[in-house]
């Protein structure tokens, strides 16, 4: 039964109010699925930390432009307020400025939902700033500006199972801080594509930012995008292809906003990841994307005085078709960095593997031999099963999984590894690179 089911989930409502299109305000009841509200305000009003709202099947383009606005909502540690669609049930949230708006809130957990906008192209799947203990589970955001788009103030917020796509304008997921660092963000299982700028981008300072087991393909710009302040991080077992630009972005700038500033990028783990650079745009509209790096990084302000030193580029695969692997703008930042065990291939060959500053091209041999830190990578074909510059419109096709005699099979070091791949598949003995 559905308390039952709810158990197995970890969720212990101690009331439930029921949401449904043919619901009434004025009938409504909490615990009796019978007597379902129709619209969110009556019921927002009534929520007690431990309660639950239920959404049923259908619709909801008539609940104004934040569907569900959670603005000062707060559950508890242990009695969280949670949203859910019903089981088995296609909950769309159709609105124009947020199908999911939390704003200095608390605890609570949302499940289940489709945000999606289909009167025009704008706002956020979700919407969130100045927050604690959240949970987004199995939601899917699409046809906004952003899919997800928080900021300010974020701590211990789990996003998992989610897909972010077609959000036409800015990234799937946009993260950010200004003058409140973030801390404790967790993105793992999720999907990210053809949205219109990075998958996903954080903005600003943050400590344990994990990204996770995501697979982010075909987006406008790049696939990670990590800016002004993310420090003491983890990127690991994402797969990332097929997007017009760079795998992962490491840069600093300068902004016009005397909130926005630059910070260091120091001590960020990168294991585990398989980023793969095609030649086509995802759309088929030229081939700038062969010319992007898998790793970039850029300081591009004007007083030069922040640190990006101290990260890690472990296990990874990288494959570029006429990019190079780290693209270094200023001469500095890899000085310090560990890059070990990584499988690194590019389509035009091994004399271009790295530029240092403006002007300095390596190949692998000068790569390998440019620090003490920089050991026991290969410059091979990663022969994966069946990957192809020519899919750039059909990622479906993509099959990343691993030939027989592939290099990547037990290269990486266990150092830091993660215990399982991006399937959940433990890692067993030596560690293979890249992501499964």
């Amino acid at each position: 039964n559905l308390t039952n089911f709810l158990n197995y989930l970890g969720y212990n409502p101690e009331r439930i109010f029921y949401i449904a299109t043919d619901g009434d305000d004025s009938t409504g009841e909490a615990d009796n699925i019978n007597k379902p509200y129709k619209t969110w305000k009556p019921v927002d009003s009534l929520l007690q930390p431990g309660d639950a709202v239920i959404f049923r099947g259908g619709t909801y383009d008539y609940l104004g432009n934040y569907a569900i606005d959670c603005s000062n909502l707060n559950g508890t540690e242990d009695k969280p307020i949670i949203f859910m669609a019903y089981p088995g049930e296609k909950v769309i949230l159709d609105t124009l400025s947020a199908g999911i708006q939390v704003w200095e809130s608390n605890y609570l957990t949302f499940d289940g939902f489709v945000s999606d906008n289909t009167k025009d192209e704008w706002g956020n799947g979700i919407n969130m700033h100045f927050a604690d203990n959240i949970i987004f589970r199995n939601i899917e955001a699409k046809h906004h500006s952003i899919g997800f788009k928080a900021a300010q103030d974020l701590h211990n917020i789990l996003t998992e199972n989610c897909v972010f796509h077609d959000n036409i304008y800015s990234h799937g997921v946009y993260w950010g801080a200004r003058d409140l660092p973030n801390s404790n963000l967790i993105l793992r299982n999720c999907i990210m594509y053809r949205n219109g700028r990075h998958g996903i981008q954080h903005n600003g300072r943050v400590t344990n930012l994990v990204l996770e087991n995501n697979i982010i393909h075909s987006n406008d710009m790049g696939g990670i995008s990590l800016l002004e302040g993310v420090s003491s991080s983890i990127i690991r077992n994402n797969l990332i292809f097929n997007n017009n630009k760079q795998g992962i972005i490491f840069a600093l700038y300068d902004s016009s906003y005397s909130t926005i500033k630059p910070y260091d990028q120091t001590n960020n783990l990168v294991a585990n990841n398989l980023i793969w650079i095609g030649k086509y745009y995802w759309d088929g509209s030229g081939t700038g994307a062969s010319d992007h790096a898998a790793i970039d990084f850029n300081d591009a302000t004007a007083a030069q005085n922040k640190s990006m030193d101290g990260n890690i580029f472990r296990n990874n695969i990288l494959v570029t078709y006429n990019g190079v692997a780290f693209r270094v703008r200023q001469k500095k930042f890899i000085d310090t960095a560990i890059v070990e065990n990584n499988v690194i291939y590019r389509v035009g060959g091994s004399d271009k593997v790295m530029t240092y500053g403006e002007e300095d091209t390596y190949d692998f041999d000068a790569f390998q031999n440019f620090s003490d830190l920089i050991k026991n990578n290969v410059f091979q074909d990663p022969k994966l099963t069946d990957v192809s510059v020519d899919y750039y419109s059909t990622p479906e096709k993509f099959n990343f999984d691993y030939l027989s005699d592939s290099p990547a099979i037990d290269h990486g070091t266990t150092t830091e590894a993660p215990l399982t791949d991006i399937r959940g598949n433990s890692r067993i003995g030596n560690v293979d690179a890249g992501c499964y």
